[in-house]
């Protein structure tokens, strides 16, 4: 029986490990926000994201503390107290890194327009669409807006809070609307060889209006929602500023949501010439998030075959030896399958993802986990044996459990390996290539175009 100290000891740990847990369950953005922020809302990313950090790792912490068995097994894996809390920083760092990815992406690109009820476009439609393209790059070239000090000199200025977009304020707020010599906006990209003219965004006049659709669902307008305290915008459409800490606007009135918006895009688009996705994710990592899950997840598939293998192996030939080298390859396995999972969220956030494409990728991603939980359970199940095999009719269990594991995962990585070199996802020097073959029709890289170049070959739809 142990001393009155010690369950006293065990006792307040459990206390301390259950104030935690409430703490990072309670103090989150959202109560924060309701409590000292006088539009109900915590605004500012780096803000939020830091107090998600601080809500996880206390929850972690608590949980650490308050939960006695795997309490022990983190003890027994990094007793040192400084190296196991920096170990539960980590975790809890990628954990909402990759949520703050995911829910940043989908706020700002996912599609607002449903277009599920539009019939297929008319051949009217197709060709109106093609050739309003050919339209906009005619009246980029006649205007000279290809060169980037043209367009500034023209009125085109960068819009606040961006990088990319250049709006010239008397196309905004006139009443013109699909103009190609009248763009609201004009979509530049800063490369080595200078600014580059990647296409034209146009806006609808008023932020309730819905934006014409000449070329049917060709032409899909989207619009972005803007949660918490919004923008403050000018004229309703023109976002100038963020509203004060009392909601209030110094110049224009505050919205919830942008105007909706068209762009026409002058590079190789991969999803189309009205793509709402902006083409060129950025990129100032030393290793692009998108390469590790292939680097990471090819291991997972490799170890848990070999461990599926091995105890089959075991179970035929009658050695224990062989469940035991199984046992490390799912130890390695489940190692690799958290990565791959966790590696693939943050690759699909960065990526152009068209909607048949995504039909498969959500295929892949419901084996992935699949797999990857599945995986999880058979490590558990071994590390509760302290490594061994289930013995009898647990042993058939167990295996018919590995080798469906082993097929979800093997079908995923066939599907993975149809994404990338049957749907060219992921391939980023399809972006790169579209961008050099734009820059090498633009003599000087971002002088004006040749008035006798021709005008290069448009999207054409259906072919």
């Amino acid at each position: 029986m142990p001393p009155p100290s010690a369950t006293g000891d065990v006792k307040s740990r459990r206390r301390l490990g259950l104030g935690l847990i409430a703490l990072g369950v309670l103090a989150n953005p959202w109560v924060l926000g309701m409590l000292l922020a006088p539009d109900g809302s915590l605004d500012g990313e780096a803000r939020i994201a830091l107090v998600f950090l601080f809500d996880v790792f206390c929850a972690l912490s608590g949980l650490a503390l308050a939960w006695s068995r795997p309490a022990v097994w983190f003890r027994d894996f990094i007793p040192n107290k400084i190296v196991g809390t920096i170990a539960i920083g980590a975790v809890s760092a990628a954990i909402i890194g990759t949520w703050w990815g995911i829910s940043g992406y989908r706020g700002a690109h996912h599609h607002t327009m449903d277009m599920s009820h539009m019939e297929p476009p008319t051949a009217e439609q197709r060709q109106w669409a093609d050739d309003f393209v050919g339209r906009c790059w005619d009246s980029a070239r006649r205007h000279g807006w290809f060169n980037f000090e043209t367009a500034k000199a023209d009125g085109f200025e960068l819009q606040w809070s961006d990088r990319e977009h250049y709006v010239k304020h008397d196309f905004v707020f006139d009443d013109k609307i699909l103009d190609p010599d009248r763009p609201e906006f004009l979509m530049y990209r800063e490369t080595p060889r200078g600014n580059v003219l990647l296409g034209f965004m146009f806006f609808t006049r008023k932020i309730e209006e819905r934006g014409p659709q000449p070329g049917g669902s060709l032409t899909p307008w989207h619009y972005h929602p803007w949660n918490g305290r919004g923008y403050c915008a000018e004229g309703g459409i023109l976002p100038v500023s963020r509203p004060d800490d009392q909601g209030h606007c110094g110049r224009g009135e505050r919205v919830s949501r942008s105007a909706e918006m068209l762009h026409v895009w002058f590079v190789d688009h991969p999803l189309g010439p009205y793509a709402d996705a902006m083409l060129f994710p950025d990129s100032s990592t030393v290793v692009e998030p998108t390469m590790i899950h292939p680097m990471v997840v090819h291991f997972a598939i490799a170890l848990v075959l070999v461990a599926v293998f091995l105890d089959l192996l075991g179970v035929v030939a009658r050695r224990p030896s062989l469940h035991g080298a199984a046992f490390i390859n799912l130890i390695g396995a489940g190692v690799f399958s958290i990565a791959a999972v966790a590696a693939g969220m943050v690759a699909e956030v960065r990526l152009l993802i068209a909607p048949d494409v995504h039909q498969i990728l959500d295929t892949h991603k419901l084996l992935g986990f699949s797999s990857c939980a599945g995986i999880l359970v058979l490590l558990g199940w071994r590390v509760a044996r302290r490594g061994a095999f289930p013995a009898r009719a647990a042993g058939v269990v167990y295996l018919t459990l590995s080798l469906l594991i082993a097929v979800a995962i093997g079908t995923a990585g066939f599907i993975g390996s149809q994404l990338v070199y049957g749907n060219g996802l992921a391939v980023n020097a399809i972006d790169r290539q579209a961008l050099e073959r734009l820059e090498r029709a633009i003599p000087g890289g971002t002088s004006q175009l040749d008035p006798g170049l021709a005008t290069p070959r448009t999207h054409v739809h259906g072919h």
